[in-house]
């Protein structure tokens, strides 16, 4: 028999959540060190939904870099890989020790056609969480060393996380207690009574509505022309997907759904190649404020196509609307690069 406990914000106490919650932690930045843009954004690596972010090696070397924010505790790495060929690469993966100040190896990643998961045991976290000035920082490192011949082995990364407790992400266990909620009535959690539990509630801390959460990319379908020196709403007119329907493709803006912290991450590109000491910069608002700008420009001694990548959490309530706008200082007017890998924008919510 089953019976609902009220959930009224609660939570149950803490020895229960110790022996059954876990909590994962997305990463908040993705780089490449060393290696080519195979195409890919940080929210491709942010969950286990089959979108990759890839890295091409350099001369058989690639350095791939995640951080982690906000993080006091954690208990396992989990990375989900696959590579385009098996050529008998093997790449370290590694977590930065903030004692030793060094990499600490933690596990191989072989190469695969098929995707594989690599679930490793953190015990020493306390040695990997920042303090400081990088208070709360994690450190993870993919790394593969260049040797002979040199090749250029594609590496896919669906899914890199950290998380607290002792769940599995591919339900290899099965946990004494199921707690959950439901997707019919979300205010009740349920318990079996035959466990025979006196399960006390508490307050809730740090509770995040997995049912909240949202997430859109959106992108130029077509080339936008933009006057000269003059900021200008992007137009992105095509969805990738939008969970909860919140990017209106007609105002182009992403309508906030609830209180939070969310990640945006953006691409742009220009669509002519400029000379240079010129610019392009892109700026991301909520409503009327603007809380990133990221500027590109022509190095000396060329001209190029100038791009701009860049991501931030950034705290937003309930409506607001977030948008993003380009300026250039090309002297005519200028389009901005269409496409779905160039010239987009990645809003997820995170806590």
């Amino acid at each position: 028999m089953v019976h609902p406990l009220s959930f009224n914000e609660t939570k149950l106490n803490n020895t229960i959540i110790d022996i059954v919650e876990t909590i994962f932690y997305n990463a908040t930045s993705v780089s490449r060190n060393v290696g080519s843009d195979g195409g890919g954004a940080l929210l491709d690596i942010q969950g286990y939904d089959i979108t990759y972010y890839n890295i091409s090696e350099v001369d058989s070397a690639f350095d791939l870099r995640v951080n982690f924010t906000d993080i006091t505790e954690f208990t396992t790495l989990i990375i989900r890989h696959k590579t385009e060929e098996e050529g008998g690469h093997t790449s370290a993966i590694q977590i930065w020790d903030y004692s030793d100040l060094a990499w600490e190896g933690y596990g191989l990643l072989t190469e695969s056609e098929t995707a594989v998961i690599k679930t490793l045991g953190v015990y020493d976290s306390s040695d990997h969480v920042g303090t400081g000035d990088d208070l709360g920082i994690v450190q993870v490192r993919v790394y593969q060393p260049a040797s002979t011949p040199p090749k250029t082995h594609k590496h896919s990364f669906d899914w890199i996380a950290i998380s607290k407790g002792h769940g599995t992400p591919v339900g290899q266990e099965i946990d004494p207690l199921s707690i959950h909620k439901t997707a019919i009535n979300k205010s009740q959690f349920y318990y079996d009574e035959e466990l025979n539990l006196n399960l006390t509630l508490v307050a809730t801390k740090n509770y995040v509505d997995i049912f909240a959460n949202t997430a859109a990319t959106v992108y130029l379908s077509a080339v936008q022309d933009i006057q000269t020196a003059t900021p200008t709403l992007v137009e992105f007119d095509t969805e990738e997907f939008d969970v909860g329907n919140n990017f209106n493709t007609g105002t182009y803006k992403y309508i906030v759904p609830s209180d939070g912290k969310y990640m945006v991450s953006l691409s742009i590109r220009s669509n002519e190649v400029m000379a240079v000491g010129k610019i392009i910069l892109a700026y991301v608002y909520v409503g009327a404020v603007n809380v990133m700008l990221y500027q590109s420009s022509v190095a000396t001694g060329g001209s190029a196509k100038p791009q701009i990548v860049g991501s931030k959490i950034i705290a937003c309530s309930e409506d607001d609307e977030i948008t993003l706008r380009f300026y250039h200082n090309q002297g005519a007017n200028m389009g901005i690069f269409s496409s779905a890998t160039r010239t987009y924008m990645s809003i997820v919510r995170v806590a």
